[in-house]
């Protein structure tokens, strides 16, 4: 056996068959079963390996043919993706489908088609443009500030385009709009500075005020943050400065004018940049929302360039590590080749079939090119091995591609099955995100794995005939030199054969050394001892809206401001009474009330905006003495006064909130409604548990007061996430470990191959997640799909050339700095984590643990296994360092 490849000798069939008839019966059955596998699984390497040396021109019409076919689907989908707003700007992608939310949500909308405060009932409504003002120095209530922020928002308020024969503004929307009370209202901000908040000043969190005859309330957490009351009022709560504030302009209906976006968003650009000294200015727009999101797959597809570069440069500084010629460069570069088709093949096969391109699946590329030349790794080691030491006789092109098959078939193939079948475990995952991101892997490593044995192999086979030609030519020329020039390269080859073999001496060596060993093992617990505590303590659960955007856009910069000021309070939580409700009736009026009473009454939610009660108030306050029960008698009476009360001022809001019914016999009724209750003190860390508190307190509700009530927040789909994510991430881990070890198992049928894959997995995913908690990373729909890529690339990382598949990985993600953002921050901290951990764990605490066990307890006996080593395309290829340590110490001792 080659010591540096680790494959098999051409004996060591025989040998393996010796040694089963010396075995005991208890493990005969388990070696022949090895010995059955590893030999079919060698002898269909041969067979595909001699049918490409001799037609190889019909295994590149395959590969050729699909990627002509799928290059233009391919391109369709990256127009696709930067064109259609649905396939990135929806942080749906992010949710899991079928949740209670969802379904929650289908059933408003169904009553209800628009929210009051998110049109759509998401965070990317399109209704919304805000911009924050961080105050720096001085005070909001500053005159000049005052001055800049009005002159600002009546610039704005003016802004216009053209489009389609009509002129489009925000003054002009609204005064065509229908008055609701909802869109287009006064700036609270410039409201709370008039002359009359002398009389009466504005109150933190919510402010009450009263003319006339009416009266309102605005939540003025949404407009100031960070603010400042009086100390002379403290128990008010009155306003004297803030921090922040927002202008906050809510758009009425048409939505997605691209035009009047452009310019909106242009005019707000250019007045960041000559905003004084003492402002921070920051401001949100859907439109500008998914270009910032937009900018994770810009960024990564103008670095595709850069990645090929770069890996062509090091497979081929790699690759003449032996040889000091070109030929095996070029054959390198014909391998990242390979798999660049692969890739495209695989995105246009997809995009064919329905499985649209989002920005998260970008980074694929990056990650199956710096895996998929793996394979290209290990085929090219074994053909230089093959020609270096075949002789004149043996050197054809069919011996060739026979050998090099033959040995690295079921390395290749190992780590390609483990791969795919995590990621196909992964699909199946309730998040899109996750399923989109592990289809296009899974089926681009699957593209890639028959690219490399079929377009790759034949790009060897009509190279190898050069090669070949060549050697047989420097072979005859070295017969005719001199003696004095054999002796000179006899003594060169020496020289390099005892470096190696001195190298593999002080290796095993060390490893003999007691004190060593045990700086190891210390080392060890040390590890594992940390990363117990530190996933105990510092791991957190969830995901924040800003971790979906690279952290130099501006909606990035937006959303940390909210988060820092205006996180403790949110829009209202949206309440509906789906069913008809005989409000007519006092008690079920006092029912009614008293259960939105038993919603108010929690540490998470403020007084509720409902209509039926301020109604009973209009009526008293105009002199309606009459009882509501009247009203079923007096239909006409009803609805008068429902009338009148929607079109007051200060109540026309509500409007939004009754759907009016009439019967056959022309009777009014309220056939649905709904209300609004406020939240506060909700944070990241405790957003599941209040939306579980306001669900069980709804379940109470239709049990006491025999209420149905429907509600939903866009906060709940973070929620739901949070709730999922500690199943998900460990069920989706078992699965692909079981996964994992399920196709070791099938190819390497060892009860000890299993075992080591299990700790290995185990170990170094553990390291893996405390690192990611210590760097900052949380428990979320992110950190997940890295912890399945973290599990399937367990098994290449450490697979021959170990040090080739690391380096070559950590320079595909080395390429994505430059998206400077949360996921790809986590998914680069992932895969290096996985390389050094994996790295840790194959060149350091496996060779220490064959020592410990060979040496101490002499549990295992060898035997000369070669098989063993050679079918170990994953984890087992520790065993390599193990055999070379106790071959070293048998010679030292004789």
């Amino acid at each position: 056996m080659n010591s540096t490849t680790g494959m098999l000798s051409p004996n060591s069939k025989y040998k393996n068959e010796t040694e089963v008839a010396n075995m005991p019966f208890s493990n005969e059955l388990l070696q022949k079963t090895k010995i059955f596998m590893e030999n079919y699984i060698r002898e269909f390497g041969e067979f595909w390996g001699c049918n490409i040396a001799r037609y190889p021109y019909k295994f590149v019409i395959l590969p050729t043919c699909s990627f002509c076919i799928f290059f233009i689907p391919f391109l369709n989908s990256f127009r696709q993706l930067f064109q259609e707003s649905s396939a990135i700007g929806s942080s749906e992608l992010f949710m899991p489908r079928n949740s209670a939310t969802e379904q929650d949500r289908i059933r408003i909308e169904k009553i209800f088609p628009h929210g009051i405060y998110f049109h759509d009932r998401t965070f990317l409504s399109p209704n919304l443009r805000i911009i924050n003002f961080e105050i720096l120095s001085g005070s909001i209530y500053e005159p000049k500030f005052v001055e800049f922020y009005q002159n600002l928002r009546n610039t704005l308020e003016l802004l216009n385009v053209k489009s389609e024969d009509d002129t489009i503004s925000y003054s002009k929307l609204c005064s065509k709009a229908v008055r609701d009370g909802v869109h287009c209202l006064p700036d609270v901000f410039l409201l709370s500075y008039t002359f009359f908040t002398l009389f009466q000043p504005a109150k933190y969190p919510v402010w009450n005020i009263a003319i006339f005859n009416t009266s309102t309330s605005i939540l003025t957490a949404m407009i100031f943050g960070g603010v400042q009351n009086d100390s002379s009022s403290h128990l008010e709560r009155i306003i004297s400065s803030a921090r922040c504030v927002r202008m906050i302009f809510n758009f009425p209906p048409p939505y997605r004018i691209n035009e009047f976006n452009k310019v909106w968003d242009n005019y707000v650009q250019h007045s960041i940049k000559q905003q004084p000294s003492n402002i921070r200015i920051t401001h949100w727009s859907y439109s500008q929302c998914e270009r910032d999101m937009k900018e994770i797959a810009v960024r990564s597809r103008r670095l595709l360039p850069l990645l090929t570069i770069c890996l062509i440069s090091f497979c081929c500084l790699s690759s003449r590590k032996c040889a000091c010629d070109l030929k095996f460069a070029i054959l390198s570069i014909y391998g990242i080749l390979s798999a660049a088709c692969g890739i495209v093949t695989a995105f246009g096969f997809l995009h064919v079939i329905g499985i649209r391109l989002v920005q998260i699946a970008l980074i694929t590329p990056f990650l199956v090119l710096s895996i998929g030349i793996d394979d290209m790794f290990i085929m090219l080691a074994v053909f230089e091995e093959t020609v270096t030491n075949a002789s004149k006789g043996q050197a054809k092109c069919c011996y060739l591609m026979t050998r090099t098959f033959r040995e690295s078939m079921v390395s290749i193939l190992l780590t390609t099955i483990s791969n795919v079948l995590v990621f196909t475990f992964g699909s199946f995952s309730p998040f899109p995100i996750i399923q989109i991101f592990c289809i296009y892997s899974a089926v681009s490593l699957a593209v890639v794995f028959i690219f490399q044995i079929t377009l790759y192999g034949s790009l060897l086979a009509l190279k190898a005939e050069n090669i070949l030609t060549q050697r047989n030519f420097a072979i005859a020329s070295s017969q005719r030199s001199c003696a004095e020039s054999n002796k000179e390269s006899q003594q060169s080859s020496a020289k390099s054969e005892y470096s190696q073999r001195s190298f593999l001496s002080v290796y095993a060596t060390v490893f003999k050394n007691k004190y060593f060993i045990t700086l190891i093992s210390t080392s060890y617990i040390i590890y594992l001892t940390g990363s117990i505590i530190i996933l105990n303590k510092k791991i957190d659960i969830g995901l924040q809206l800003s971790s979906l955007l690279l952290d130099d856009t501006n909606t990035y910069k937006y959303l940390t401001m909210y988060e820092k000021y205006f996180s403790e309070y949110h829009p209202p939580l949206e309440i509906v009474l789906p069913d008809k409700v005989d409000y007519f009736d006092v008690k079920v009026q006092r029912r009614v009330l008293r259960a939105v009473e038993f919603l108010e009454n929690t540490s998470y939610t403020m007084t509720a905006s409902f209509w039926l009660p301020v109604f009973l108030d209009f009526l008293q306050k105009n002199g309606n003495k009459m009882n509501t029960e009247v009203f079923r008698e007096d239909s006409d009476s009803f609805e008068k006064n429902i009338t009148n009360f929607l079109q007051n001022p200060a109540h026309k809001h509500f409007s939004n909130d009754i759907i009016l019914e009439r019967s056959n016999s022309s009777r009014v009724s309220v056939k649905s409604s709904r209300l609004h209750i406020p939240l506060c003190h909700i944070t990241r860390t405790s957003r599941s548990d209040a939306m579980h508190l306001l669900r069980n307190k709804v379940k109470f509700i239709k049990r006491r007061y025999s209420i149905r009530l429907l509600i939903y927040h866009a906060l709940f789909e973070f929620a739901e996430q949070d709730d999922l994510m500690v199943y998900i991430t460990f069920s989706n881990a078992i699965l692909a470990g079981a996964t994992s070890l399920g196709a070791v198992l099938v190819l390497i049928p060892s009860f000890i191959s299993c075992l080591l894959m299990t700790w290995a997995i185990i170990s170094i995913n553990l390291g893996v997640l405390s690192l990611l908690a210590v760097c900052g990373t949380n428990l979320d729909i992110i950190s997940a799909t890295v912890m399945l890529l973290s599990i399937g690339h367990t098994l290449s990382i450490v697979s021959w050339p170990i040090i080739q598949a690391s380096l070559s990985t950590m320079i595909g993600v080395f390429c994505l700095i430059p998206v400077n953002g949360y996921i790809v921050k986590t998914f680069i901290l992932g895969v290096l984590f996985v390389c050094w951990i994996g790295l840790y764990h194959s060149i350091v605490l496996l060779p220490a643990l064959f020592a410990f066990c060979t040496v101490r307890l002499k549990l295992f006996t060898l035997h000369r296994q070669e098989y063993i080593v050679e079918i170990c395309g994953g984890i087992l290829v520790y065993l390599i360092i193990w055999e070379q340590l106790v071959t070293i110490q048998v010679i030292a001792q004789r």
